[in-house]
């Protein structure tokens, strides 16, 4: 069982953006090529997002540092996150971590941009004329000429259209010429994926092998989002080859997205605990001098409170405020008080 904290409130995820709303503010309005979202906008998604959701609720509150870095990564992308507009997913994931008491779970807010997020990313872009992306389905016609720069495919209402008769994905751009908006019509961009190669990709996936395995005997729960919706992820699996192809003109962020946003899949296990009280700070805190001893409400608090100590003894003593974090939160304050007893003359 995880030990961690329980929800007091559904309206977590507003308070997490509103605390932090000049950071939002600043990657919300952050130009590439692309504009600007509104901060309102987004704090009401992702509100939303969270009180529909208890699981959600619950990996913002055990794991705020994991929510933020996907909240900052969606105001980047300005993309509203939220099941309901299928841009941009917070999902939350039971992460083995090592604490203390051994091996717990600990719930964590993960990042998954959707294939019409990428889409609209892609499209941003002043030479993307349109970009779409296709699944194929057993029984329709279908023939990829790569060296025509043209697939043929000819859409079926009359077969079964499940997520088993997936047989291939493909996904087409056409582009403009430079500096000017006339389309390029005679050599669009293609990429194709046969079933197979779908699945390969698939296989590498964290979520998926998570979702695959059982657990104390128990059935496996195949609820990632490549259990609950193939085709999108299908969709955006190819969409991905073809945006990292090299062909289709891409907004500077694009690349650093992509790659952020395949971090998310790596599982991280092993992660140091948050650093325990020293017994400076605990005759301090006997002797009723140490600094405020409420707990930090989130990470963030925590290192910018060891950024601001003037002395080894100040930083020992709120060591009992931080005792609370867990998994990536707690291996962010064990990370930032060894540079800060570096930085303050320690050992």
């Amino acid at each position: 069982m995880s030990d961690a904290p329980v929800v007091q409130s559904k309206n977590i995820g507003e308070q997490l953006v509103t605390r932090y709303q000049d950071k939002f503010e600043k990657a919300l309005g952050y130009e590439l090529i692309s504009g600007h979202l509104s901060f309102g906008n987004f704090m009401v998604a992702v509100a939303e997002d969270v009180a529909n959701s208890e699981k959600l609720a619950a990996a913002f509150a055990a794991s705020p540092a994991t929510a933020m870095s996907c909240l900052l990564m969606a105001a980047q992308c300005k993309l509203l996150p939220g099941g309901k507009y299928g841009m941009f997913y917070l999902i939350p994931r039971n992460m083995s971590r090592k604490t203390s008491s051994g091996w717990v779970k600990i719930p964590e807010v993960t990042a998954l941009i959707g294939y019409k997020g990428l889409m609209e990313m892609a499209k941003r872009h002043p030479r993307v004329h349109s970009i779409t992306a296709q699944v194929v389905y057993e029984g329709e016609e279908f023939a990829f000429l790569p060296g025509e720069a043209k697939i043929v495919h000819k859409w079926r209402g009359d077969i079964e259209r499940t997520d088993d008769k997936i047989v291939a994905a493909y996904a087409r751009c056409i582009i403009t010429e430079p500096n000017s908006s006339v389309a390029v019509h005679d050599e669009p961009i293609l990429h194709c994926m046969s079933r197979s190669e779908v699945e390969k990709i698939r296989s590498r996936s964290e979520s998926w092998k998570s979702a695959e395995q059982s657990y104390n005997g128990q059935t496996p729960r195949r609820d990632s989002p490549w259990h609950t919706d193939f085709a999108a992820m299908a969709r955006k699996t190819v969409l991905r080859a073809l945006l990292n192809g090299g062909s289709v003109p891409r907004d500077m962020g694009m690349g650093g997205v992509l790659n952020a946003e395949a971090d998310q899949e790596k599982q991280i296990e092993d992660q140091p605990e948050a650093p325990k009280p020293s017994q400076v700070g605990n005759v301090r805190s006997m002797l009723g001098i140490s600094i405020a001893s409420e707990p930090f409400d989130f990470v963030e608090q925590a290192l910018d409170a060891m950024d601001a100590a003037n002395s080894l003894a100040d930083l020992q003593a709120m060591s009992a405020r931080w005792q609370h974090f867990q998994g990536y939160d707690a291996a962010q304050v064990s990370n930032r008080y060894d540079e800060a007893v570096r930085r303050l003359g320690g050992a």
